[in-house]
């Protein structure tokens, strides 16, 4: 290890704890960096019904878990069934407001 390898011992412990409950047998570091993540979200989804954003258009991720790709089929996924839904009329148009409800408050 470099100059401070009590560093490495914290990287692994922050490492176990952030992949709770899952387990990391590591016992040690040879190299390390810091990255920062830049998790961010749009502030809508939508715009009056007729343009709608998702998967990576209106979020970026941490990298932990690999969240990114099966949110955003998520997203196509929701977002479809609502549209096929209205366009057949089989749903109230007003459906498609619960498309940006449904993930803004779960991020």
């Amino acid at each position: 290890m470099t100059r401070f390898p009590e560093m490495g011992v914290q990287i692994i412990a922050a490492a176990r704890q952030s992949l709770f409950p899952y387990s990391l047998d590591c016992s040690y570091c040879d190299w390390w960096t810091v990255y920062r993540v830049g998790q961010r979200v749009a502030n809508h989804f939508a715009y009056q019904d007729r343009i709608f954003l998702g998967g990576d258009a209106v979020r970026t991720h941490t990298p932990k878990g690999g969240q990114g790709m099966n949110v955003s089929m998520q997203d196509a996924f929701n977002l479809g069934c609502k549209l096929a839904g209205v366009i057949r009329g089989q749903l109230h148009r007003s459906v498609l407001q619960t498309y940006e409800s449904k993930y803004i408050h779960t991020i």
